[in-house]
């Protein structure tokens, strides 16, 4: 190989090189004789073709495949010569080639930037949210718990409905576009006061007796999920066909057990110390966010190839699609004021996200942090459990497919690089309410949305 030109544009490299034709006939001659070892040609033995009646047959499609290889090979090659680390996959451009001359080809990429160690003590000031665990969100989760395990019976003696009664009813709607698809049920369950059926039915439930039929009327919100239903007037014809009293079990040990502890106070402990880690978790998202903000001024140039990528990422569809699609259109030349300035403010995020990826990368190696196959297996294992009777096929899927397993396991290595910058970082402990806790995590939601 033989580099003819180079040239460095920032982080955009560019190489024109030569490969010998001693080189590429070696080769097609080697990948010749490796397909026609076993080729069965009428009046030669395997193995015994001569080369010329090989070549004839071969060379036309061994050829071709020995240059993408030897095209391939050469990139490599560059890249292992000077050290480099690419970004995405390099513009390739075969300047010149014939039978028995040498190989010419451009290779155009870019490279990922040199990055400064961050004097991460000095740089990253934070303020470290931490919150106990208060009785009443101790109360809340075992109220919901009991919750869902209450029971029903029926009345002994008969009576109208109440609210936190089960009820079993009948019921077909309509509207004056005329029946609800899907707005009809029989014997259907309902808790009177759940809030399971639009706003207003289960009010009007309230006062009818078994057997009772009744035209309940109400409206669509204006924001339901049914677009054709939204903000229409609804009647509903009901029958009430049984009433039962809700049965809110006693937190007695019996209870406790059928939950899976041995008494309340077990019970109690393990339910502060899951909400305990939700705090901690609170804590840590509100603390990476402080990271991320103290790094993300940090100077180093951005690999265009990075950034578009991330841009047709987070850009809404439309946009996104059109600028891929039409990128040298007149249309998408004359943008409008508003959709430039929307691109403008999408860049951005992006650059911001580039940047923070590729220096959270560049700290992570530079520490060691890796993602164990005991923490990937974990990242799997919840990933499966988020579809019911189907956790082996979500299994067998990551095991299979690497692109998979990096969307699992680039956050992990993300939430290592931030927890071991946490520690090295300058921080200042505050104490805070659950409240006050939940309102800061409120607040970065919002702002990311």
């Amino acid at each position: 190989m033989e580099i003819k030109k180079d040239t460095i544009n920032g982080l955009k490299h560019t190489y024109q090189v030569a490969v010998a034709p001693e080189l590429i006939e070696m080769r097609v001659k080697t990948r010749i004789l490796e397909t026609g070892k076993n080729a069965k040609i009428p009046g030669f033995r395997p193995g015994k073709v001569p080369f010329q009646i090989l070549q004839k047959r071969y060379e036309g499609t061994v050829r071709p495949e020995v240059i993408r290889l030897v095209i391939d090979a050469t990139y490599r090659q560059i890249l292992a010569d000077k050290k480099l680390r690419s970004v995405g996959q390099p513009q390739i451009t075969v300047d010149s080639y014939e039978e028995n001359q040498e190989l010419v080809c451009t290779y155009e990429f870019e490279v990922l930037p040199e990055i400064n160690d961050v004097d991460i003590k000095k740089k990253v000031k934070i303020e470290k949210l931490k919150a106990a665990v208060d009785k009443k969100s101790i109360d809340e989760t075992i109220a919901r718990v009991v919750n869902v395990n209450k029971t029903t019976k029926a009345l002994i003696k008969e009576r109208a409905a109440k609210k936190g009664d089960v009820v079993f009813v009948d019921f077909e709607g309509r509207t004056k576009k005329g029946p609800i698809s899907g707005g009809s049920g029989k014997n259907v369950q309902l808790e009177i006061g759940s809030g399971y059926f639009i706003p207003g039915f289960e009010d009007q439930i309230v006062g009818m007796k078994k057997g009772q039929d009744k035209k309940i009327d109400v409206k669509f919100p204006d924001d339901y999920s049914s677009s054709d239903l939204a903000g229409l007037d609804a009647t509903f014809d009901c029958t009430l066909q049984d009433i039962h009293e809700s049965i809110t079990p006693e937190i007695n040990d019996e209870f406790c057990e059928k939950v899976g502890f041995k008494n309340r106070e077990d019970f109690e402990k393990a339910v502060e110390e899951q909400l305990q880690v939700e705090n901690d978790k609170m804590s840590f998202m509100i603390s990476k966010r402080d990271v991320l903000d103290a790094l993300e001024d940090e100077k180093f140039d951005l690999p265009t190839t990075l950034v578009e990528s991330e841009l047709t990422e987070i850009m809404p569809k439309e946009a996104a699609s059109s600028k891929k699609d039409d990128k040298d259109s007149e249309t998408n030349k004359k943008k409008t004021k508003k959709e430039q300035e929307e691109e403008d403010n999408m860049r951005v995020i992006a650059e911001r996200r580039v940047r923070l990826g590729l220096l959270l990368a560049d700290i992570g190696n530079k520490n060691k942090i890796e993602v164990t196959n005991k923490e990937l297996h974990k990242a799997m294992i919840e990933q499966a459990s988020r579809y019911p009777g189907e956790e082996q096929k979500v299994m067998d899927y990551f095991a299979k497919n690497t692109d998979a397993q990096q969307t699992l396991r680039a956050p992990i290595f993300e939430d290592k690089v931030i927890k071991l910058i946490i520690e090295q970082a300058t921080v200042t402990e505050k104490e805070v309410s659950q409240a006050d806790l939940e309102k800061a995590v409120k607040k970065i939601t919002e702002a990311e949305a």
